[in-house]
């Protein structure tokens, strides 16, 4: 029955996924398999994480570079069941994307509340991870009862061909700027069968950021409607770049020390994007998000203020 139903998800994220793209104005969607190895040299300092904070308010392509180096085609149609698609999280337009090119099963972390205090998933829906980007991040396992760890998901949606696992390590979205530090979700991570896909978006604009951080989903999506082309790049990392536990870990930075394979994963997104990975974490975010409200509340009473 999960595969039946999965069949027909596909089938509906398919169309109606890629019709609100179109329809929110990104008509073509660049996709690309980049290498980073080449990039080493140049982008090494934007790899290594920086304790200078950057502000949280921080169908297929025409060429692919995997198609050059023997990669497959489309870029990361390799992906599978039980695999693991590691991305940034700017904006719920890339929930959209994912939705209608993969299917996967989405997750929300947690990072409290878990035994011993593991870092938890928890499978939801294309809609619970829409909704998500738009509240403040729930982080606190305790009440949920199908929050598991990172590999019993993977091993369920393998046999079940619930298809792969998406996972916003950052457990926030950002503006973009940078890669917030990841949560420990690949802590004492052990499904050697899951293959780990890197992939990145990015945005390019000129009046209105596509990326959501605070504020009116409402008016942020009508103002998205307003711009008739929105431009996202995705990138994928190539077969060959994208860690797993089956290779051996670089020497670590002191802040990956608990969790490696984490780690790696994010030098391997910053590259990827070309961008810092901060110190901020979903944590902050909170932070921010209360402090944003409050400011919003400081307004609204001010103006009920001045009309009375």
């Amino acid at each position: 029955m999960a595969i039946i139903r999965r069949g027909f998800l596909r089938y509906v994220y398919g169309l109606g996924a890629r019709a609100l793209l179109i329809f929110m104005g990104f008509w073509w969607i660049p996709v690309e398999t980049v290498s980073t190895k080449k990039e080493l040299v140049t982008l090494s300092s934007l790899a290594a994480p920086t304790r200078h904070p950057i502000p949280l308010s921080l169908f297929f392509s025409r060429t692919s570079a995997g198609a050059k180096q023997g990669s497959s085609w489309p870029p990361g149609s390799q992906v599978g069941s039980g695999d693991i698609i590691v991305c940034n999280h700017v904006s719920y337009v890339e929930v959209l994307y994912l939705a209608f090119r993969y299917c996967p099963t989405f997750t929300q972390i947690y990072t409290k509340g878990g035994p011993e205090g593991k870092t938890l998933v928890q499978p939801v829906s294309m809609y619970t991870a829409i909704s998500n980007c738009f509240g403040v991040p729930a982080l606190d396992a305790t009440g949920v009862s199908d929050a598991v760890p990172l590999e019993t998901l993977t091993s369920r949606a393998r046999k079940e061909g619930l298809g792969p696992v998406v996972v916003f390590p950052e457990a926030t979205t950002s503006n973009g700027l940078g890669i917030v530090k990841f949560a420990p979700v690949f802590k004492g991570f052990a499904d050697k069968e899951a293959h780990i896909q890197v992939a990145g978006f990015k945005f390019e604009f000129n009046e209105f950021s596509p990326a959501f951080t605070a504020g009116s989903p409402q008016k942020h999506f009508f103002q998205l409607l307003c711009q008739l082309h929105n431009h996202l790049e995705v990138k994928f990392a190539t077969p060959a770049e994208n860690p797993s536990l089956k290779t051996p870990a670089a020497e670590s930075e002191a802040e990956d020390r608990e969790d490696p394979l984490g780690g790696q994963i994010a030098t391997t997104l910053a590259r990827l994007l070309r961008l810092r990975r901060v110190q901020l974490t979903a944590e902050d975010k909170i932070n921010f998000l209360s402090y944003f409200n409050e400011r919003k509340k400081g307004y609204q009473a001010a103006e009920k203020t001045k009309q009375n």
